[in-house]
């Protein structure tokens, strides 16, 4: 994912969290206050994404797996699955997709995608 596509997603988060994430990316890391900030919003959308009314679709899930992993374990670091382990082939496949993208940003994708899928799922 672009840097600029990445700023769109967190624009969305609001203008104080948008304000402060372009210039971490700007110097190539982050302060211990935007990287905190980040950690947190990251660690607050993983325990929301439990609580959906509707459970999110095969491929979203996907998605919520591979950016978690990304953001967590970085690339990814495990064997391809044999071809009769479907789901895991797929969950491998998702994250392995991911590989090259930076932490932060998968934390930040992560967040974003969490806010929109409270957005359509919640009542």
């Amino acid at each position: 994912m672009k840097i600029a596509r990445c700023f769109a997603l967190i624009a969305s988060l609001g203008m104080a969290m948008a304000a402060t994430i372009p210039a971490a990316f700007a110097s190539g890391h982050g302060s211990a206050e935007v990287s905190g900030d980040l950690d947190a919003q990251f660690k607050s959308a993983a325990e929301r994404v439990k609580n959906l009314d509707q459970r999110p679709t095969d491929d979203e899930m996907l998605e919520i797996y591979a950016l978690y992993k990304q953001a967590t374990a970085g690339d990814c670091n495990t064997k391809k699955p044999a071809a009769f382990k479907v789901a895991k082939k797929a969950m491998w496949k998702a994250w392995n997709d991911k590989a090259g993208m930076p932490k932060n940003e998968a934390k930040a994708a992560y967040i974003a995608l969490v806010a929109d899928l409270e957005n359509a799922y919640n009542n």
